[in-house]
């Protein structure tokens, strides 16, 4: 049994970093839950699962980031790189996610493509360890999704997602 003595602390020491990371995309995962239940709630196609997918990848991405520029010196790791990289990539997403409707007077999912972004802003900043300043952007972010609409001051036919153009542009389509 002796021999064996050095093995769990060994272990311990591989696997404790990564149960640190891991820990801290868990939390990116559960902040962006809460930001996708409300757009679950109000009824838009991305909700707590896409949600949840972009903060734990997005904190994943910044996450590596920080572990690699941690363990050598080989590497010139730019953390706002990173950052950059991930707010690229949820932008391909998030125009994924806005369309124009057939009478090209309605863009909807503008509000959903925001949400998703910011989720990922979010997760990043849980990826550098800033849990308060993360958590306090998630209830700014809910707030607005969920109470802000009521002051628009569009009329009750569309909600946050959708935009119509000023009545005077809206004859029709040109050809």
């Amino acid at each position: 049994m002796e021999t064996l003595d050095w093995v769990v602390p060994y272990v311990w020491e591989l696997i404790r970093e990564d149960i640190f990371w891991v820990g801290r995309t868990v939390v990116a995962g559960a902040i962006a839950a809460v930001i996708g239940i409300e757009r679950e709630k109000a009824g838009k196609a991305a909700g707590v699962r896409t949600h949840m997918l972009v903060g734990i990848a997005a904190c994943t991405f910044a996450s590596v980031g920080n572990m690699v520029s941690g363990e050598t010196n080989q590497f010139r790791f730019d953390p706002l790189r990173a950052v950059a990289a991930v707010a690229t990539g949820i932008g391909f997403l998030g125009g994924g996610i806005i369309f124009v409707t057939d009478r090209r007077d309605h863009v909807r999912g503008l509000t959903t493509a925001a949400s998703i972004w910011a989720t990922s802003a979010i997760a990043v900043t849980v990826a550098f360890g800033h849990y308060v300043f993360a958590i306090s952007m998630a209830i700014i972010l809910f707030c607005v999704l969920r109470w802000i609409k009521f002051f628009s001051v569009r009329t009750d036919d569309f909600n946050s997602d959708e935009s119509r153009p000023p009545a005077s542009d809206a004859e029709g389509p040109k050809d």
